[in-house]
């Protein structure tokens, strides 16, 4: 039983990772870039992408020890996946779906435009959108900014701009994706008139401390239980319940991320 507590212990070590993000120029299509890459279990693992792109391209752009980067992050929330790409120039694309087969393929599409110097760029977000001016402010680092286009089972996020900005949205309902780093949040905010949005930043730190913590207890619980219970059914219940619960509890703040709160005036 021992072995295997030692291997699930390892998980959550396994799972910890340095999350980057590199603005840099546009390449030209010959220069190469390196992948950091992550998804759900469900999706493509990050050579099956790499590859992809690849094909698009008609070329290999990739390189381990390249200076320029592409980051792509792959999240499933219930029924639904989010994907993220941001690219070499620091811009963050955003996209979701019902299968992670569709967001990868938006992902893979997305990741080779940007990496073809041939490609033409496509049009900003605010030049399309028109509408409602905007204001967003920040009270913790450059917030990027993107909105919500298209409808049904397949959508993807544009660019707006990265706080403090101001751009010009749809009036009515939109729905806007904000991230600074790894904090993140999907909003909802009713446009009737010119606003200004404050983004207020909120640390999740006590949260992922407490689940840590509780993790370390209920698997400290379970040895014990394992240790002094014996053979006996009280022993061996309680070993077998409090232990996978206590890995748990340490895996699950890994993907407890800050988020915001947003105010809108007026």
């Amino acid at each position: 039983m021992r072995p295997l507590f030692v291997i699930a212990l390892a998980l959550p070590i396994s799972i910890s990772f340095a999350l980057t993000a590199t603005a840099g120029v546009r390449p030209a299509a010959a220069e190469s870039v390196s992948l950091d890459y992550r998804a759900d279990t469900s999706c493509i693992d990050g050579a099956r992408f790499a590859d992809e792109v690849s094909a698009k391209l008609g070329f290999v752009p990739w390189s381990d020890d390249a200076a320029s980067r592409i980051r792509v992050r792959i999240d499933r929330d219930g029924r639904t996946f989010t994907g993220t790409l941001r690219g070499i120039d620091g811009a963050v694309k955003a996209v979701d779906g019902a299968t992670c087969a569709e967001v990868t393929a938006a992902l893979v599409t997305t990741a080779a435009t940007s990496l073809d110097a041939g490609a033409a760029a496509p049009a900003p977000v605010t030049a399309q959108l028109g509408g409602v001016p905007v204001t967003f402010v920040a009270d913790h680092g450059r917030v990027d900014v993107s909105v919500k286009i298209g409808s049904g089972a397949f959508n993807y996020y544009g660019d707006v701009c990265t706080s403090p900005c101001r751009a010009h949205l749809p009036q009515g309902r939109v729905h806007l994706l904000l991230r600074d780093g790894d904090a993140y949040r999907y909003t909802d905010l009713l446009l009737e008139q010119a606003s200004t949005i404050s983004i207020h930043r909120r640390s999740r730190r006590s949260t992922r401390v407490t689940l840590w913590l509780g993790g370390a207890a209920l698997i400290a619980g379970g040895l014990a239980a394992f240790t002094f219970g014996g053979d006996s059914t009280v022993g061996i219940a309680g070993g077998s319940l409090c232990l996978p619960i206590g890995v748990g509890s340490l895996i699950v703040p890994f993907f407890v991320k800050d988020t915001f709160t947003v105010t809108q005036s007026p």
